[in-house]
This record gives structure tokens, C-alpha cells and sequence, in this order.
């Protein structure tokens, strides 16, 4: 290649590089995409196997089928008892998955496809509790994610399938 265009080499190595700086990003967007999916199969399957959690969450389906959520969110002495303390789990819990989606670490379509019927009726269930709290705590913004992500969510039939 002794009477090789050095333009023609230039412009090759400017290909070959261009081509491989779209090959590690595309994997590292992928892997990205795929860590955060994972990482929500994972929630999701913690959410139904953990004891602890399944056990909150029979107690906050009992405690919302005989209305009591508000006066648990009443007082802050019995808001953090362990007899309510499921319900402050479940408050955090939520607010926290909505943070997540909203930040981009739990994948949206995949965690709204499985649970988002329920998100949305556990805003339904909550809300009363909710505005106690903030009423309480003086703290209009407490579990914002969770209502504006519930509220982005939410379809009729959710609040129909209570009844």
C-alpha cells in the first residue's frame, strides 16, 4: 500500500471509530435499559415474596376495607405505632416507587403493566389519609410523587372497581 491516499486511511479510521463510539454507546444504553428493568422484576418480585411486605400489605388491605387509614394518619403517636406502622410503609413505599419511575431507575411500562391498577386504588384508599397527614404535619407536598404519578395513571374504572 505504498501508494495508499492518506485521506482515503484518514477517512477510514474516522469510520472505523465513529462506527465503534455508536457500538459502545448503543451497549451501554441497552445495558442501562436492561439494569432497569431488572431492577424492577426484582421490586416486583420482592413486593409479592417478602414476608414482611405481604404482611403490611394485609394489614393495609384490612385496615382500608373497615375505613380506618385516616384515623390511623391521624395522630402522630399512633402514626408510628406498630399498629399502623404499615401504613406508613405503604405511603413510602409508594412514594418512592413514583420517585423512582420519575428518575428514570424503575422502568415504567414494565412496573405500570403489572401494578398500576393497584397503585392507582392505593391513591384512591390513601387519599383521605394522606390529606390528614399533610394536614398534621403542616407539609402540603408529602407524598406528592405518589398522588401525581396515581393521578397521571388513574382511569374511572379504578374507582368503580372499589364499589
Amino acid at each position: 500500500m505504498l501508494g495508499a491516499n492518506p485521506d482515503y486511511i484518514v477517512a477510514v479510521q474516522s469510520a472505523a471509530m465513529v462506527v465503534s463510539a455508536i457500538c459502545i454507546i448503543s451497549t451501554i444504553v441497552w445495558n442501562v435499559r436492561v439494569t432497569r428493568r431488572r431492577t424492577t422484576v426484582d421490586m416486583l418480585l420482592a413486593e409479592q415474596t417478602n414476608p414482611i411486605l405481604l404482611e403490611y400489605r394485609s394489614k393495609y388491605l384490612h385496615a382500608a376495607k373497615a375505613q380506618k387509614l385516616e384515623e390511623l394518619a391521624e395522630m402522630d403517636t399512633y402514626y408510628y405505632s406498630n399498629e399502623s406502622f404499615f401504613l406508613v410503609s405503604t405511603l413510602n413505599r409508594c412514594d418512592l416507587v413514583a420517585i423512582g419511575i420519575q428518575e428514570g431507575i424503575i422502568d415504567e411500562k414494565i412496573y405500570k403493566a403489572y401494578w398500576r391498577a393497584s397503585f392507582v386504588r392505593d391513591w384512591i384508599r390513601c387519599k383521605g389519609a394522606v390529606m390528614k397527614r399533610r394536614q398534621v404535619r403542616g407539609d402540603p407536598e408529602l407524598f406528592i410523587d405518589f398522588e401525581k404519578l396515581a393521578l397521571r395513571w388513574y382511569k374511572k374504572e379504578d374507582e368503580v372497581a372499589l364499589h
